[in-house]
């Protein structure tokens, strides 16, 4: 991509009239809302995200790329209002989606999204979720003074919340989604109208660009979320931390012990488990755990028998 694209990270994001339902589908191209509309309903989503942009103030190209950057191209559990723990509920944004002990992403997502009376919640349409989301984004964020990409990732206009108020996790994400924005202008030919950017820039900058790091696609998170040896005390007790060493002491009669682990990301997978045969004294077992980016987290249980 080029520079010229990566710009976009910088547009500013409020209401913008001149962008078109075109290029919406321009941006929503390759994925399930493309020239689509939901089960049930004669409305598109380009439709449905235009009437989203006028009601929240947010420009409507990135409602469009800011949705198809959370979901993806696939229609979801979270998308398709058919998750079995939150039937009938909807989240086009991934708002309250992260993993955690009581459950994944799309899951807490959903129960963010069925709880509460504001932003239209809840959310038990496409089109109350992708208009409530978009009045989310704007007045969290767009309103507030972070009407970037770029400030939505790196707050340094929000003083209130300086640094930590941030919509994206992932760090990319300015430039992936400034990539789609930029494909939509291009394709509905807006590239030669007026655009506002909205650049900061800090004091003592180098005098040259640094490069970019190279791409690792994927969930990058390898940690594990329960980590046992059946029947046996783990020393110290497992916890969700940087922790990865432990010690059981089992005694000289126990031949076997049988290891089991679960990652907190469902991306991720977990060898090194199961029954394992122990000899007299100190026995070793490795237990990986390998992000869907394919980083790597090793733990260690060390048995000492007898």
């Amino acid at each position: 991509m080029s520079s010229a694209s990566s710009m976009f990270a910088f547009e500013k994001l409020s209401y913008d009239s001149s962008q078109t339902k075109s290029g919406v589908e321009a941006i929503l191209s390759g994925s399930f809302m493309h020239n689509a509309h939901p089960t049930g309903s004669t409305t598109t989503y380009s439709s449905m995200i235009i009437t989203a942009a006028q009601k929240s103030g947010v420009s409507p190209y990135h409602i469009a790329s800011r949705i198809k950057q959370e979901v993806g191209g696939s229609i979801t559990s979270g998308t398709n209002g058919k998750n079995a723990t939150y039937p009938g509920i909807y989240n086009f944004y991934n708002i309250g989606a992260f993993e955690s002990a009581s459950g994944n992403a799309i899951t807490n997502g959903l129960r963010w999204a069925s709880s509460g009376t504001s932003y239209n919640r809840p959310w038990t349409t496409p089109a109350k979720s992708i208009i409530g989301g978009a009045m989310y984004i704007g007045e969290s964020y767009i309103n507030k003074g972070q009407n970037t990409l770029y400030t939505q990732k790196f707050n340094v206009t929000y003083t209130d919340c300086l640094y930590w108020h941030q919509y994206m996790g992932n760090v990319q994400a300015p430039t992936t989604e400034a990539w789609k924005v930029y494909d939509a202008y291009k394709s509905s030919g807006a590239l030669n109208k007026a655009i506002t950017f909205a650049i900061p820039v800090y004091k003592n900058m180098p005098s040259t660009a640094m490069k970019m790091p190279a791409a690792n696609p994927g969930n990058q998170n390898n940690y594990l979320k329960t980590l046992s040896v059946s029947g046996q005390k783990l020393s110290p007790t497992f916890a969700i931390n940087s922790t990865t060493q432990y010690t059981v002491n089992v005694r000289s009669s126990v031949s076997s012990a049988t290891i089991n682990a679960s990652p907190v990301s469902s991306y991720s997978t977990v060898s090194g488990t199961g029954t394992k045969t122990l000899k007299s004294g100190k026995n070793t077992f490795k237990i990986v755990c390998k992000s869907q980016s394919k980083a790597t987290r090793t733990y260690t249980i060390i048995i000492n028998r007898g």
